[in-house]
């Protein structure tokens, strides 16, 4: 999964036929599947990574997030950690070296943007939330509240709560999953939601934290995922259910080799159908909806079903890539949508997409 960023002279000698496929998508602008004017179609704008070529800039990516200049920030897999890309895609800095000190990390998994400008990583080697400036600089650093024991999954800048909610578990005696908001100020955590308290749990189930995601609206609204059962629930700023919105689909079936995977990798029988979306599947965009990144999309296609907070589903929107399934990341914000995805040979390339409004 090596890559580097596609600028000059490698993007000149890249004979790539998803770049070729997604050329065709720029010129034109792309939408294979639209339900109704409030889904948007898409136009390429540019792609980071190319195929044929590997160095320091190298991509394995965990979570990207859109600056608000357009730029786009990638959390890479290997040191250095965050790579920062300016609106044409070139390489504008990297920070987030390995070790302890400031501005450094550990073991990071998850990225998103803070107010003012700045932007962290959730650290779990270190316990602990990570920011830097725009310019790249170390900022404050948030350490989870004493004593939580909560290992986080998912998470979202909450600016309403004054903290980060989160999709987690603490991982004894079993994996509950639980939402919960982690303050800024050190203070203590506050539960939300945990086990049977989520959306969509039925008798028997036994729920993973792994197949929930959380997003956060603009007044302090809660969306929880819950991808086995398709079921989201959007709660106040209280805490009270106000909606809860799904789809009634067959769960998609996981492949021969994705079986043989899991066989290798548990004692367990596997369960031979993937989960509609996953932690991460979620993000608000600037106009309220929200985006889910599903498993429907098949082996050359990823679907994303986008929903009105209150009145519910709205249409389905696709890309004519398959994004990186194991952690997916993408984001919607100022009216562009980054998202990582495959070329052909498997290397991973980030691609960035202009929103066009119906």
């Amino acid at each position: 999964m090596r890559s580097r960023m596609l600028t000059g002279e490698h993007a000149a000698r890249v004979p790539s036929l998803m770049l070729v496929v997604l050329a065709v998508a720029a010129s034109f602008g792309y939408a294979a599947q639209q339900e109704g004017s409030a889904v948007p179609g898409l136009r390429l704008s540019h792609t980071i990574g190319c195929g044929d070529c590997a160095g320091p800039e190298s991509l394995s990516v965990l979570d990207i997030a859109l600056r608000e200049d357009g730029g786009v920030i990638v959390l890479n897999e290997f040191d250095p950690f965050v790579r920062v890309f300016d609106l044409a895609g070139e390489l504008a800095l990297t920070v987030g070296r390995e070790g302890q000190g400031p501005g450094e990390l550990q073991l990071p998994g998850v990225l998103y943007l803070d107010a003012g400008g700045l932007f962290r990583v959730l650290d779990a080697g270190g316990m602990r939330f990570v920011g830097y400036t725009a310019a790249g600089e170390p900022a404050d650093v948030v350490r989870y509240p004493m004593g939580s024991g909560l290992v986080p999954i998912d998470s979202a800048f909450d600016p309403r709560r004054g903290g980060i909610t989160i999709v987690g578990f603490r991982p004894a005696p079993v994996s509950i999953p639980t939402v919960a908001t982690l303050p800024l100020d050190g203070s203590a955590v506050t539960v939300h939601l945990s086990g049977r308290e989520l959306p969509g749990i039925q008798p028997g189930d036994l729920p993973r934290p792994t197949e929930f995601a959380v997003a956060v609206g603009p007044n302090g609204e809660l969306a929880i995922g819950n991808g086995v059962r398709y079921r989201i629930g959007v709660y106040d700023i209280e805490g009270n259910l106000l909606w809860e919105h799904g789809r009634d689909l067959p769960r998609p079936a996981k492949s021969g080799e994705e079986l043989e995977e899991e066989r290798r990798r548990s004692r367990r029988a596997p369960d031979p159908y993937k989960p509609h979306f996953s932690a991460k599947a979620l993000q608000l965009d600037d106009r309220g909806r929200l985006w889910v990144l599903t498993e429907h999309g098949g082996a050359t296609e990823t679907a994303f079903d986008l929903f009105d907070l209150e009145a519910g589903y709205l249409g389905t929107l696709t890309l004519p890539t398959e994004l990186y399934r194991r952690i997916p990341a993408f984001e919607v914000r100022n009216g562009r949508l980054a998202a990582v995805a495959f070329d052909e040979t498997g290397n991973t390339i980030v691609t960035v997409w202009e929103l066009i409004e119906r």
